[in-house]
């Protein structure tokens, strides 16, 4: 027999009864309690909810056919079986017995709604999202139209701004030849469609006449208008048809020409001059001049046009020309292609100054120059300290004193290949300044007063006198002697000294036989605070506090004033203080700082021209640049710069105490306009290795650079005004380190980084 859920009900009531009847005194708790839908026999229609003991409830439903209630079930239903349910969630009985709620609905809150995910809606039989979907976009059954989709419940265009759809296509009717202004709106033969109208074709002009561009002005056939055709004898002047043609000019097939030079009608209508011949004066002649060819209609030169390069129409591709009648590659300015590429004639060490001329072992190409390695290296500016390169061994010369500084003494400090301690080489006045020869070995240093002195190695080979006769007066001190730079190329070393006007004075001195030579008058000049000698061009540099910058040829002892001198200070119109003098020898790019500003001034001596006169002068395109940066520059703005030889970067210092410093990029090339720096960087010195501040020199300034031997890096040599310690610098690795934002200075807050833990800064003890 099947049990229905009353029977099954009723068979677990009886069990929980007879369980309770048989349980133990000591266990005795409250008997169960039921809920239970009841109906009233006598008004079953009127259901109440009843709780009874376990025991009663077959009664009830055998009885009443009442029905128990599930937890959280209180609505009635009588039948067959009665159910006790719940009228806000029951499908079968959504708000009331019997209300069955549809297939893809459920009941909630005792209404029948669908029964899709959160965010969907039961349109027919399919759950969907009204607010995308184009076939019910909103509310069921609201298709969009073609050309639309559906966004945010409501159906828009699918195509782009500016665009219409068009046929099922998005088309922009501004340019669509086949929907010009509107959907269909198709353009005829020789039309396309500009600005949503459709418009002719044909050049300047030229009109479209029978799909022909045609000149309606000329054109005997369309003349003045299409199809308007000229009667015989007459021709189109001006968009009319006229008869015969202007003086000098002969009708041939409708259009007037002049015999004495149309090509096609030569002395007569439909006489065609043959190819590399022109019409003059009515007959077919070569009009070529020699070395040219007719091409067309035009005499070229098939060597070096580009159009007609070796033959007519032959056209070199972009970024060639045409060069010997072959099409080559085009190099960028300051270059020159040698075999197919492009070199820089100036430094190609395999074409120095001309294609295919290679630079012998122990050489290097400086200003189009094989010039021997230790040469090269000595285009270095006079400063208080040196570097000696010999091979792969790096020293540095350090001077104890200074302009003002009375501290006797030079300390050698190897600095490459590797660092060893300083040795004091004793002399018996102040030392300012000392510059090495890598090809003798030999350094000369200069003292306060006129005592010079030549170091071998660690050893004081003599005491010389030098020929100063009274001082100069800088801003950072005086002196009789004043500093030295050496000129490899010829052994020489030049002074910078004082006479009794107080003015300057050059002179040379052999170290290696002790000779000084004549004394070179400066016109009542100063020289600079550091002079610099080119050893390629045999030119020594001065660029002096009084805005001059003069230049002295080495060989003929000449010297030249800037024409264009005394150079001014961009901010205060008076005269730029120039405090020192570099040059990058590879390129001629000379360049000088001006002290208590952030201006440099940079000239291109490879365009230098020369004007002889006593003195003469110079001139070359110049530049005074602005380094807004060095700002951070506080106690005397650029003061010291040096050059690292061949890698077109410039170290820049402070003088006078502070930290900063930074770094220049030269340009790679000389010989095309002014010249300009490309990039350059600040920054400040960290504390040195015992965790005092740092503080830079004083003058001559202590800093200058050299290119490594073993790493071939460019590096920058400072010395503190304590002389305790040297820092190193690596220069590119400076320019290449973070800056703070929008700035060219250096990070070196807490998240930026550490020069001395990255390795671009290292100190040596001196």
């Amino acid at each position: 027999m099947r049990r229905t859920s009353q029977d099954r009900f009723f068979h677990f009531v009886l069990i929980a009864v007879f369980a309770l009847a048989n349980s133990t005194v000591a266990m005795a708790s409250p008997a169960p309690r039921v809920t239970i839908c009841h109906f009233p026999p006598d008004d079953p229609n009127q259901p109440k909810l009843l709780t009874v003991g376990a025991a009663a409830v077959p009664g009830h439903l055998n009885q009443h056919g009442d029905a128990v209630c599930p937890a959280g079930s209180s609505d009635c239903c009588f039948g067959d079986p009665s159910l006790c349910t719940n009228f806000q969630t029951d499908p079968n009985n959504c708000g009331g017995c019997g209300n069955a709620c549809a297939p893809g609905s459920a009941c909630t809150g005792g209404s029948c709604e669908s029964a899709c995910p959160a965010g969907t809606t039961l349109c027919g039989t399919v759950c969907v999202d009204v607010s995308t979907d184009p076939d019910n976009c909103g509310s069921c059954g609201n298709a969009c139209a073609p050309g639309t989709t559906c966004t945010g419940g409501s159906c828009v265009s699918v195509c782009a701004p500016g665009e219409s759809f068009c046929d099922g296509v998005c088309v922009d009717e501004s340019t669509d030849p086949n929907n010009c202004g509107s959907c269909g709106n198709v353009c005829g033969s020789g039309t396309t469609c500009a600005g949503g109208s459709c418009v002719s074709v044909c050049a300047p002009g030229e009109s479209f006449c029978d799909g022909v561009c045609v000149d309606e002005s000329t054109d005997p056939n369309n003349c003045g208008s299409c199809g308007n055709v000229c009667a015989p004898g007459t021709t189109c002047t001006g968009g009319s048809c006229q008869s015969g043609c202007p003086a000098g000019e002969t009708l041939c097939g409708g259009v007037c020409v002049n015999e004495n030079t149309d090509p096609n009608n030569c002395g007569s209508c439909g006489m065609v001059c043959p190819a590399g011949t022109a019409c003059t004066g009515g007959s077919c002649e070569n009009a070529c001049p020699a070395g040219t060819t007719l091409c067309g209609t035009v005499c070229v030169n098939e060597g070096t046009d580009d159009n007609n390069c070796g033959s007519c129409g032959v056209a070199c591709p972009a970024g060639s020309s045409c060069t010997g009648g072959s099409c080559q590659s085009a190099c960028p300015a300051g270059e020159t292609q040698c075999g197919g590429v492009c070199v820089n004639e100036n430094t190609d060490p395999n074409n120095c100054g001309s294609c295919g001329m290679a630079c012998a072992a122990g050489t290097t190409c400086t200003a189009g120059t094989c010039t021997a390695i230790g040469v090269a290296a000595s285009c270095l500016p006079t400063s208080s300290l040196s570097v000696l390169i010999q091979g792969t061994a790096v020293t540095a010369y350090v001077p104890r004193g200074s302009w003002t500084e009375a501290t006797p003494g030079v300390a050698v400090v190897p600095l490459e290949p590797s660092v060893g301690p300083a040795t004091l080489v004793d002399t018996a006045g102040p030392v300012n300044s000392c510059s090495s020869n890598g090809v003798t070995g030999l350094t000369v240093c200069t003292g306060n007063s006129n005592d010079v002195y030549v170091l071998n190695g660690t050893a004081l080979v003599t005491t010389l006198m030098a020929g100063a006769t009274g001082s100069q007066n800088f801003s950072g001190g005086s002196c009789m002697t004043c500093g030295v730079a050496t000129d490899a190329s010829t052994g020489l070393a030049w002074l910078a000294e004082g006479t009794i006007n107080a003015t300057g004075q050059l002179q040379s001195l052999n170290p290696t036989t002790s000779v000084f030579g004549a004394p070179l008058d400066l016109f009542g000049e100063n020289t600079s605070e550091d002079i610099s000698v080119d050893p390629v061009r045999r030119l020594i540099l001065s660029a002096t506090e009084t805005g001059n910058f003069q230049i002295v040829n080495s060989i003929t002892n000449v010297v030249f004033n800037a024409a264009a001198g005394p150079f001014l200070d961009p901010n205060l119109g008076t005269a730029l203080e120039l405090n020192a003098t570099v040059e990058d020898c590879s390129t001629g790019i000379a360049a000088a700082p001006g002290e208590f500003s952030t201006f440099i001034l940079l000239t291109d001596l490879s365009q230098a021209a020369y004007t002889p006169g006593s003195p003469g002068t110079w001139s070359a395109p110049t530049t005074i640049q602005n380094f807004p940066d060095f700002a951070s520059f506080t106690a005397a703005g650029v003061s010291g710069m040096a050059v690292a030889p061949g890698s077109h970067l410039a170290g820049v210092t402070d003088e006078f105490g502070g930290p900063a410093f930074g770094v220049v990029q030269l340009p790679a090339t000389g010989g095309a306009g002014a010249p300009v720096a490309p990039d350059y960087v600040a920054a400040s010195m960290p504390n040195d290795p015992s965790g005092a501040v740092w503080d830079m020199g004083l003058d001559p300034h202590t800093v200058t650079a050299y290119t490594s031997p073993n790493s071939g890096k460019a590096i920058l040599a400072i010395s503190n005004v304590a002389r305790t310690y040297l820092a190193l610098v690596d220069m590119q690795a400076l320019l290449a380190a973070p800056r703070l934002p929008l700035t060219n200075t250096v990070d070196q807050t807490v998240t930026g980084i550490d020069l001395v833990g990255s390795g671009i800064v290292t100190f040596v003890a001196e």
